[in-house]
């Protein structure tokens, strides 16, 4: 077994999980679904407490925080165990909707995005170059405009701008078969993404929404992060999803 497709089938077999009542979606389809989750009082009462006690921990600057080029980054998730309540949340949706299997939370990253003069990694425009095997689900824990760092996208009448990935199995070699050249992830240069709009073959879509808002989401769409007006800041946690035989134990 080495391609992530074939993983992807083990673990239909060995762990197979029921389709929702709601129905489901194809995994190998998928792009982006604002809205993914079903928003029950659970999950807004986590949301709510999370938000509070990570805005507590961004004020504060405590030693669980990392301050980074554009954002502030959560190391330590022991003063917000209300995030593990969330990730098993997230997971079972995904499980009965994607998947169809068990699934495993790969990462948790949690930032706050706040003003700087320029943009470097993430906050140009890019797209991950993972397996398709892996999704990312974003939650935004403040209410996000225009103004204060939405994710933007690429999208036309059809949908949204998303490129092959070259990661199909543990060893390929992402980096000289990825799309692009320039940097050590797959960023798109800025000419080709303005040759697509003046060509006004793609338009720039901006992610808003109110504390909650979340979408499922394919990285290998091209998107960005943005930087917030001074003064404005967003506030998201970053989920990255990938099929599991067996779900981990968490402590």
């Amino acid at each position: 077994m080495n391609s992530y497709k074939e993983h992807y089938k083990q673990c239909l077999k060995n762990s197979k999980v029921p389709q929702s009542e709601q129905g489901g979606f194809d995994l190998y389809e998928l792009d982006l679904i604002p809205q993914f989750l079903t928003c029950e009082e659970e999950y807004k009462k986590l949301i709510l407490t999370i938000s509070q006690k990570l805005n507590d921990q961004f004020s504060s600057l405590n030693e669980d925080i990392i301050e980074e080029y554009n954002c502030l980054r959560l190391a330590s998730y022991k003063g917000i165990p209300e995030i593990l309540d969330l990730v098993r949340y997230v997971e079972r949706q995904v499980e009965q909707k994607v998947f169809h299997t068990k699934v495993k939370t790969e990462h948790i990253h949690t930032y706050r995005n706040i003003f700087k003069e320029d943009s470097k990694t993430s906050w140009v425009w890019h797209y991950d170059n993972c397996p398709n095997e892996i999704i990312k689900l974003a939650i935004y824990l403040n209410d996000v405009t225009a103004q204060s760092a939405p994710m933007e996208v690429l999208t036309n009448e059809y949908g949204y701008l998303k490129y092959s990935t070259s990661a199909l199995a543990h060893d390929s070699d992402r980096k000289t078969t990825k799309m692009f050249n320039n940097g050590r992830s797959s960023r798109i240069p800025e000419e080709v993404i303005a040759d697509l709009q003046e060509r006004k073959e793609y338009q720039v879509t901006q992610l808003v929404g109110q504390r909650g808002f979340n979408f499922l989401f394919n990285a290998n769409i091209a998107h960005r992060a943005t930087i917030p007006n001074l003064g404005q800041y967003r506030d998201a946690i970053f989920l990255y999803l990938r099929p599991a035989i067996s779900k981990p134990r968490r402590l």
